[in-house]
């Protein structure tokens, strides 16, 4: 799964926002206040659901000045092709729209599916890198490391050990909620 564009309706500083053309690796670097960890928790907050008012010390990213709370990703090579998902918190009850490349729409709570089964936490630690963690890799033996890296695959429920096929025929959505 590979993240193609980013289209923020309002999240935090960001309002009426499209990140085109985003790279295999995407580095988005910038002073403090820039709004880096704010698209962070964005491409977190479509994937997972928004952030709860419910944990302390935890930004919501309410945007101050737009109409909706919210955005969309546009995902290529998933499991089910080339999918949007769009997330805003007043709508569907802030649960997430998956729109396949045929137009079918789904509407789901859930995107565990779409992503091989990975949670926020799996996904953070897989693909952001925060100050905190990149401070303690100067600390981090080259061994320590190595197995790290070499283990990323075990913590993909499902995934250990399988060899992917890109030729594979992508499953239906009713394929995926039957089990077949």
């Amino acid at each position: 799964m590979k993240i193609r564009k980013i289209e923020i309706y309002g999240y935090g500083k960001w309002v009426n926002r499209t990140f085109d053309d985003v790279q295999d690796l995407q580095v988005f670097h910038g002073k403090n206040e820039a709004g880096k960890s704010t698209l962070s928790s964005f491409i977190n907050s479509i994937l997972f659901g928004f952030p709860n008012a419910r944990k302390k010390d935890q930004n919501l990213y309410v945007p101050k000045q737009a109409q909706a709370y919210g955005g969309r990703l546009f995902l290529v090579d998933t499991r089910f092709g080339d999918v949007i998902v769009e997330r805003v918190k007043d709508r569907n009850k802030g649960q997430a729209v998956v729109t396949l490349a045929d137009g079918v729409q789904q509407t789901t709570k859930n995107l565990g599916r779409f992503l091989l089964g990975m949670d926020r936490e799996t996904f953070e630690s897989l693909y952001t890198f925060k100050i905190d963690s990149l401070l303690s890799l100067k600390k981090t033996q080259k061994e320590d490391l190595n197995h790290y890296l070499l283990s990323i695959s075990e913590r993909i429920p499902g995934r250990s050990g399988e060899t992917f096929q890109t030729d594979r025929q992508r499953p239906t959505i009713e394929q995926e909620n039957t089990g077949c």
